[in-house]
């Protein structure tokens, strides 16, 4: 059996720096609707940007950007502004789709936000909604639900900073349902599995976390439940969503993995989760065509 007892629901979000104590914001009871994708908003220099219309394939955030209407929370996955994160293109490209939900929205980075030294121009976006930019992990809570917020571009190694907080973070709440987000995922089909983000996944499969959600691949996966090795375990696993689709581009997949139960390269859209006390449904909302993946999931 796992270490814990727990008796609501919780997700895990990306940042992280000094270790200082993280931002907890409590949020709507009932059973809330969250929206996420990463890898959104095309730099505003691109030809496809066309004022922020894009084309037919590129620069799509304004059309995924009209699928958040019915979000409580919004969770931007990272790469939220290409080709940097400057804060000048934030306001000239992502603010001009995403931006209206940036009230309700709950981010992490990603590793064009860091081309920019620190996230700068991200954090001074996003303010307090992307957490302290000097410790960059937070905690916060919805309905039954305890969501914290992970960076993967610091060190997520056994023993640093980041590590400790999950670590305590995990052993502190009682909650019972558990998930995660941060930008680059740990698992992928067309990439070796990333070593360094293991001992995080490791606490999560050893707490019994849910799901993790991820973007960095500008496709769609849904994986099986997985252990920290990435062998399939259908009692213990946590599910990996990678949905990198949130509008800047799309790019190749790497077909035969036996571990993947659901995936599309064509498709820009945002992953929809609800929420409930005790289990979660998932399904993909695309922003034009009619591919989707749905499901339901209970808690560990």
């Amino acid at each position: 059996m796992r270490p814990r007892t727990r008796i609501a629901c919780l997700v895990i979000a990306a940042l992280a720096l000094p270790a200082l104590t993280p931002v907890s914001v409590s949020a709507e009871s009932g059973d809330p609707v969250l929206m996420a994708a990463g890898d959104i908003a095309c730099s505003p220099s691109k030809a496809a940007f066309k004022g922020g219309d894009g084309t037919a394939t590129k620069c799509r955030q304004k059309y995924t950007a009209g699928l958040l209407s019915g979000a409580d929370w919004v969770l931007p996955l990272g790469d939220e502004q290409y080709e940097d994160g400057d804060l000048a293109d934030f306001n000239a490209s992502y603010d001009l789709s995403w931006g209206a939900y940036k009230a309700n929205s709950r981010p992490v980075p990603g590793n064009h936000e860091y081309q920019t030294p620190g996230g700068a121009g991200y954090y001074s976006y996003f303010g307090s909604a992307a957490g302290d930019p000097n410790l960059g992990y937070y905690a916060w809570d919805v309905g039954t639900w305890h969501l914290l917020a992970l960076n993967s571009n610091v060190s997520m190694a056994k023993g640093s900073d980041q590590y400790k907080w999950v670590e305590s973070e995990l052993a502190s709440h009682s909650n019972a349902c558990v998930a995660a987000y941060w930008h680059e995922p740990r698992f992928r089909s067309a990439k070796k599995n990333v070593a360094k983000f293991q001992p995080v996944w490791d606490l999560l499969y050893q707490y019994g976390a849910e799901f993790v959600l991820n973007g960095h691949a500008h496709n769609y996966e849904r994986f099986a439940p997985l252990t920290p090795a990435g062998t399939i375990d259908r009692v213990r696993g946590v599910r990996e969503f990678i949905a990198g689709t949130g509008g800047d581009s799309h790019s190749d997949l790497t077909t035969g993995d036996s571990r993947v139960e659901a995936a599309q390269k064509t498709t820009y859209g945002v992953l929809k989760l609800t929420l409930h006390a005790s289990s979660y449904d998932w399904e993909f909302l695309p922003e034009t065509g009619t591919w989707t993946d749905s499901g339901t999931s209970s808690c560990h």
